[in-house]
């Protein structure tokens, strides 16, 4: 179980210093919409802050065993 956790870890880190780089890459009124269109829908909202608090990576632990 550890090793699935630390690959999770390591596939989370990757994807959101991915995602921060383009977020300070691009002007801030992208961001800000982007911000927008998730928050504007409950379920997107409540996907959105699943994954950044990583209470999703659980899951994806339980996947791959």
């Amino acid at each position: 179980m550890d090793q699935q956790r630390r690959l999770v870890t390591l596939e989370y880190i990757k994807n959101y210093t991915i995602q921060n780089k383009k977020n300070l890459e691009s002007s801030g009124d992208e961001f800000r919409r982007s911000l927008e269109a998730i928050t504007a829908d409950p379920a997107h909202t409540r996907e959105y802050l699943l994954r950044i608090s990583m209470i999703a990576s659980l899951r994806r632990a339980e996947e791959l065993g």
